[in-house]
């Protein structure tokens, strides 16, 4: 994970851009993880909260337009191919489903009390 909060399109390539779609469904699996009793939420929340507050950055505020989410593919058939894979901005379907899915989850697994 970035400073900013995002994860790397390709996650572990640092040259590959920032992305939306990533983080939102790296994040989701967190969440996941941590209902589902597999990962410490107090090990996992730092980072769980730092990709909502990119999200809300990467979201335009019309609610509609996103930054930085990768164009969908299927299966590639090498790392070059989803290097070369470009980031768009503006309104993003799937992009924003992504983002609904990380900020429903998110309500359902509200912070641990203390």
């Amino acid at each position: 994970q970035s400073d900013d909060g995002r994860w790397h399109q390709v996650i572990d390539e640092s040259d590959s851009f920032l992305e939306f779609t990533s983080t939102c469904m790296i994040s989701y699996a967190l969440l996941y993880a941590v209902r589902s009793g597999l990962l410490e939420e107090s090990q996992t929340r730092p980072a769980i909260t730092r990709a909502w507050a990119a999200i809300e950055r990467c979201i335009g505020t019309d609610g509609l337009t996103i930054e930085s989410a990768c164009e969908s593919t299927g299966k590639l058939p090498n790392l070059q191919a989803y290097l070369d894979r470009k980031a768009s901005s503006g309104r993003d379907d799937r992009g924003g489903a992504m983002a609904l899915i990380f900020a429903e989850s998110l309500l359902r697994t509200p912070p641990a009390a203390g």
